[in-house]
């Protein structure tokens, strides 16, 4: 019972009325003008006030033609209190619509003291967040009139207290179905920033609004932003006290209740009382009676918020209501700033988020697939990467607005691991490598995972480049065209030999062993000689190596013969017949092995054995002829070769 007098004393100063009323009311306490020097001085000095003539009634505007004295038409009302009212009228010297704030006619003079402070309060507080006063005068019953820009919108309390009203798609999207809890708190959070700086303006100029709530905030159609009503503003002075209890008692701060210094820190506690109502949609303080609101504001006890709002958003709140006004953010700029922060924060955590659904996406694609036991195709694994791939830049913007968003830094990481192991699914070490690199302390086993690629695709690519080192050593393509001039200059050759023995038979001129080895002796030279002189083109590869080693071995093989023949003393024209056989052999294996093309030169050849085998008197005709054709058929396949290798049709 100690307290009870003490308890009884906060409510000294507050009209009888207004004990029992709801706790969101403004209390304006007695005598405030009379305390208050700025006040005082204004009220002294209104008989100095400039005169305006107000038409109040219903008066048609054309009516008013020729009587200049009246430039405010009253239009409608915009709103009404106890004692004072706010009027829409037309001005006709600038044609355009004005809010008129005025007093009743039964109001008292501390009314019209009141009224005439806000009008000076807010006349020197020119800032885009603090509605304009275009004039303070008095009207023809000599009553104080601020006449105001006019604010076409609604008080910010509606929008808190009713997430579907209309203007919401003016704050969020055009599309009311996006509207969601977290859209709505970002907007809400936006808005109280805009006031925060208003605020902070109006310290910069030393003065207190001491009445800050969603209900004194007007937001407009087009994202104004204005804080109103600075009815019971002070001018700040160091250590100043409250002058009475005043303000509204659900939102007050405890040195407000007790009558002590108040300073800008007594504003940021409004301010952190108003994001309360934002976070909960309801008051920071509460009770059964004024009474018991005020006791309430005197304890400010530290809120516990439910799981739905965040960690940092709650100490931002508590903060800012601290009981301790050395606790507090240390000026409205401060706490805009938190605010401003958070709102990065929240962006990063919704980026975060957006990225976590991509990696649980493709891991989900990834576990499906392996459950079924089948393995992903390459369209499937693409999709993956591709969803990792967004989802680590999604990662790296959040991280970019805070470094330190934990959710961003562990999703960070695992979709790193997830694209390390995408990347080995689909054998890209280069792109593996790459992720891994860039995984801070990355899993023994990943790295192993990796490694195993990478030597799988080194023992791949070399296998790769033996096979197509084998592939050039075979390609019938290279050298083409040198071996087309041989081949027609060789069978010139060879036919000019074949034909001059063919003569030497027709002329009656025996055909002995020496003119046989002569004839193979210069063939040998010849085709030596030619094969000397393209060496650095014939002898690139094993096509050509082994085409032309064979040519060599059936030409040193004939002459062989034909020295062993003639040492035998076998017969000569056996001897071309043993000539022909090894064309034949060595036609036949450069076909099998090299070329199954050069089989076309055994047509002629074939027969021609047979011939000479069974009838040696031919012998001399069918060598030659059979020669002669069987070079054409060279000339024929080696020319096909070339038209390919320039992409041409055989």
């Amino acid at each position: 019972m100690g307290d009870e007098p003490q308890r009884t004393r906060r409510l000294d100063g507050v009209p009888p009325g207004l004990r029992a009323t709801a706790q969101a009311t403004t209390i304006r306490p007695e005598g405030f003008g009379a305390t208050v020097p700025l006040v005082a001085e204004a009220t002294r000095a209104a008989e100095s006030l400039p005169r305006i003539s107000v038409s109040l009634g219903e008066t048609d505007l054309e009516s008013l033609k020729g009587r200049s004295e009246i430039d405010l038409h009253f239009v409608g009302l915009l709103g009404e209190g106890g004692m004072g009212r706010v009027l829409l009228a037309r001005q006709r010297s600038l044609q355009r619509e004005v809010a008129v704030k005025t007093s009743k006619p039964s109001a008292s003079a501390e009314v019209s003291q009141q009224l005439i402070h806000e009008g000076v309060i807010t006349g020197k507080l020119e800032h885009p967040g603090i509605v304009p006063v275009h004039s303070l005068a008095l009207d023809q019953a000599g009553r104080p009139v601020v006449v105001m820009k006019r604010i076409e919108g609604v008080e910010w309390a509606t929008l808190i207290h009713d997430p579907e009203h209309e203007a919401w798609a003016d704050w969020v999207s055009d599309n009311r179905e996006e509207i969601d809890v977290e859209a709505r708190r970002a907007a809400h959070l936006e808005i109280l920033a805009r006031v925060c700086e208003a605020v902070h303006f109006a310290h910069s100029r030393r003065i207190l609004h001491r009445d800050i709530k969603p209900e004194n905030v007007m937001l407009g159609r087009f994202g104004e932003v204005y804080l109103v009503d600075w009815g019971i503003a002070l001018q700040l002075e160091a250590g100043q006290p409250g002058l009475g209890l005043a303000g509204t008692p659900a939102y007050m701060a405890p040195e407000m209740v007790r009558g002590g210094p108040i300073d800008e820190r007594t504003d940021v506690y409004l301010l952190g009382a108003t994001l309360h109502e934002v976070l909960t949609a309801s008051y920071r303080h509460q009770g059964s009676s004024l009474q018991d609101v005020l006791d309430a504001a005197e304890r400010s006890p530290l809120v516990q918020y439910d799981e739905g709002i965040p960690e940092e958003l709650a100490q931002i709140a508590n903060r800012a209501t601290a009981r301790d006004p050395s606790k507090r953010f240390a000026n409205a700029e401060e706490l805009r700033a938190a605010l401003r922060t958070f709102l990065r924060h929240q962006t990063s955590v919704r980026l975060s988020r957006e990225a976590q659904i991509r990696v649980e996406t493709a891991e989900a694609r990834l576990a499906n697939d392996s459950q079924r036991g089948r393995t992903l195709a390459p369209a499937s694994l693409r999709e993956v990467s591709e969803l990792l791939s967004v989802a680590r830049f999604g990662f790296a913007q959040a991280l970019e607005i805070w470094g330190e968003n934990q959710l961003a830094l562990a999703g960070q990481r695992e979709c790193l691991v997830r694209l390390v192991q995408a990347e080995v699914l689909t054998r890209d070490a280069r792109r593996a490598r790459t992720w891994l690199a860039e995984l801070e302390e990355a899993p023994p086993e990943l790295e192993e995972q990796v490694q195993g690629l990478e030597r799988q695709l080194a023992a791949a690519a070399e296998r790769t480049a033996e096979l197509q080192r084998m592939a050039a050593d075979l390609d019938a393509n290279v050298a083409s065209r040198q071996r087309l001039r041989g081949a027609v200059y060789l069978g010139v050759a060879g036919v000019v030999f074949s034909v001059f023995g063919l003569y030497l038979v027709a002329s009656g001129r025996q055909l002995t062993h020496a003119r046989m080895v002569q004839l193979s002796i210069g063939m040998n030279l010849v085709v030596g000689g030619w094969l000397f002189g393209a060496r650095k083109a014939l002898l690139t590869n094993a096509f050509n190596r082994r085409l032309m080693g064979t040519l060599m071995l059936v030409l040193l093989g004939m002459l062989a013969d034909r020295l062993i023949g003639w040492t035998l003393g076998t017969e000569p024209y056996t001897i071309l017949v043993h000539d022909q056989l090894l064309m034949v052999l060595g036609v036949a294996v450069v076909s099998l092995t090299l070329n199954r093309n050069l089989m076309w030169m055994l047509v002629p050849l074939i027969p021609g054995l047979v011939i000479t085998a069974a009838v040696p008197s031919l012998v001399p005709a069918v060598f030659s002829i059979t020669t002669a054709l069987a070079a054409g058929m060279a000339i024929w396949v080696t020319k096909a070769t070339v038209r390919e290798s320039e992409g041409k049709a055989p």
